[in-house]
């Protein structure tokens, strides 16, 4: 949103499957191949200090005439309150590849009742796909007892809202710490707790609560939002998040292995390894990078399906879960 109030009709941008960095531009602004050197200054001087530093490293632009400028999809999208009351939306997004919203369904959902709402909303058929998605599952993501406790690690934590002995898996995402506070935290997914979105004290055990509780029980639930409509962004009749994550306290500080994540053998795109690299073990966290680009390659490293990869697909999805 930042680039797009800053530029000029400025549609959206991705990398392509060559590298290159394709700007969409609209309206005046797009009778501009000869504007590529201007976009890409104004592009290398604009944005966050992380968004500068790796558009410098881009040495190929592509300007693309665009039918829509950014804020354009984005007030459109803001209009479709009620997409995810329809019958089969998936998810939400605004596909900077194409230069339009998508709206994902499932494969037996009607399209019609999906334009329906886009007519309903004011909101052009043309700027939106309709696409076809599977439903998306959430999906249990190192499994042995490791101390101190890196990022991928496995968590269990109890459900008792699920049933007695209730007891479910889940990954440590990674360790954190908060300013001004001493102590030592982790952050996972709001849904590797009791209730997603409000904190229960959701205890923690690392591998397994096994016949000495305690003594695997390295943290507690501490701060998980409960759900409602942040910055006014949700939709009609849903309660939100931004993010589905909680952070979480260590009962001991020694537990945390503080920057770094669990470094296994190899990656894939759907399943990697979960067997711990014994020459490399740790990778060391040494910075932040807040907002992934479309068409760039991410990493992950979870106790289900281990390390794996792939390119960024879509970006500003909500879900309707």
């Amino acid at each position: 949103m930042r680039l797009a109030k800053q530029i000029p009709g400025f549609g959206g941008m991705y990398y392509d499957r060559t590298g290159k960095l394709n700007v969409y531009l609209a309206g005046a602004e797009a009778g501009a191949r000869a504007r590529s050197a201007d976009v890409a200054r104004s592009l290398r001087s604009l944005g966050g200090a992380a968004t500068q530093r790796r558009l410098k490293t881009s040495a190929t632009f592509v300007t693309q005439a665009a039918k829509y400028d950014y804020l354009q999809l984005q007030a459109y999208r803001a209009r479709l309150k009620n997409i995810f009351r329809v019958k089969g939306v998936v998810y939400a997004d605004t596909d900077e590849s194409q230069n339009r919203l998508r709206i994902a369904i499932r494969p037996g959902a009607a399209e019609r009742d999906v334009e329906r709402e886009l007519a309903r909303a004011g909101v052009p058929r043309d700027a939106v796909i309709i696409s076809r998605s599977s439903p998306i599952d959430r999906v249990q993501t190192l499994v042995d007892r490791l101390r101190p406790v890196p990022g991928g690690a496995q968590l269990v934590f109890p459900a008792p809202s699920e049933g007695p002995g209730a007891f479910f898996l889940c990954s440590l995402g990674f360790n954190a710490r908060l300013p001004g506070n001493s102590r030592e935290f982790f952050v996972t997914a709001s849904h590797c707790s009791d209730i997603q979105g409000g904190n229960q004290d959701t205890p923690y055990y690392q591998p397994l609560p096994r016949r000495n509780p305690a003594a695997d029980r390295i943290a507690f639930e501490f701060r998980d939002p409960r759900y409602g409509n942040p910055g006014g962004l949700c939709y009609e009749g849903f309660r939100c998040r931004l993010s589905d994550a909680l952070l979480a306290r260590y009962t001991n500080d020694n537990h945390s292995d503080f920057g770094t994540i669990a470094r296994t053998t190899f990656a894939l795109q759907r399943i990697g390894s979960i067997e711990i690299n014994a020459r490399n073990p740790r990778w060391e966290v040494v910075g932040e990078l807040g907002f992934p680009f479309l068409g760039e390659t991410v990493h992950k490293v979870g106790r289900t399906t281990g390390w794996t990869r792939g390119p960024v697909i879509e970006t500003c999805v909500d879900v309707n879960a």
